[in-house]
């Protein structure tokens, strides 16, 4: 196809035969006897050699398909593309999930096409899960998702990995005050595996919103494209620092699958941003 041809069905296509692949080469493996390596001697973020062979795979195939796109991965970083296309590539979404032995991993590839976050997949092997969107419909395991109505606040269920580390290191007594009001406002608090999945599961209706704050593309972008493509939303924080749409691009963001933004999580996650960037300097 040609580049001034590209569009949501083929780049979602693309992304899936990538997916696909690392998805067959990680359910082959015997994960009893996985070594695992730290990054930066950090013990909360942990890759394995089959994170790296994974991404390979990946990278193959979508510049066998896409040769100018740029390619945004977690573990090899930058690949250069002078083209219209950005795929945002975690080979394993849940590294620690996977090297436990958990089969509450996946593959997520995001697809940004022209600026805009498009497409995209996410593949968890082990559970025999696939999402997809290209754009504009989305589907688990080929069936059409169909939107969920919405709960009421106090029913609904929310997902996240807040507060990490960080965000106690840099102020411990805000984020246990943002931590209650949040355990307060909603029916469920939950991690339930990693991001990519988390933001399937509110795609699905399963859940009705994740929030995160020391979050990274990669990430999300697969998931984010599946829950816009239902009818969901996105805000990033500080308010107003992303103005072109590419909340994927955010490190503290929340999205929905509704409309409507909750003021008590806008409050926690402003200041969770506030307190990153503070801690930062």
């Amino acid at each position: 196809m040609e580049a001034e041809d590209y569009n949501g069905e083929h780049l979602m296509n693309v992304a899936k035969q990538a997916a696909d692949a690392a998805a067959r080469y990680l359910a082959s493996l015997d994960r009893s006897k996985i070594t695992r390596e730290y990054k930066g001697n950090d013990h909360h973020d942990i890759v394995t050699e089959h994170d790296q062979r994974a991404e390979e795979i990946i990278k193959q195939i979508l510049l066998e398909e896409v040769p100018d796109a740029q390619i945004v991965g977690e573990e090899s970083g930058l690949t250069e593309g002078g083209g219209r296309v950005v795929f945002y590539v975690d080979p394993i979404d849940g590294t620690t999930f996977f090297a436990s032995g958990s089969p509450l991993y996946c593959v997520s590839i995001g697809v940004e096409l022209d600026g805009k976050l498009l497409s995209g997949v996410v593949n968890a092997p082990s559970l025999g899960w696939e999402f997809k969107t290209d754009g504009e419909n989305a589907w688990f395991n080929d069936a059409p998702i169909v939107p969920m109505p919405e709960r009421q606040t106090h029913d609904q269920v929310a997902l996240s990995y807040y507060p990490v580390l960080n965000d106690l290191n840099a102020n411990e007594q805000i984020t246990v005050d943002n931590v209650k009001a949040l355990k307060r406002e909603f029916t469920m608090n939950v991690v339930v595996g990693p991001a990519a999945l988390q933001m399937c599961w509110v795609a699905m209706g399963w859940a009705d919103l994740s929030y995160y704050n020391y979050i990274s593309p990669w990430d999300v972008a697969a998931g984010m494209a599946i829950v816009h493509a239902l009818g969901g939303h996105t805000d990033s924080f500080p308010q107003g620092h992303i103005t072109d749409g590419r909340h994927h691009l955010a490190t503290t963001l929340v999205t929905y699958r509704g409309k409507e933004s909750n003021p008590v999580v806008t409050h926690a996650m402003s200041e969770a941003a506030r307190l990153r960037i503070e801690f930062r300097k």
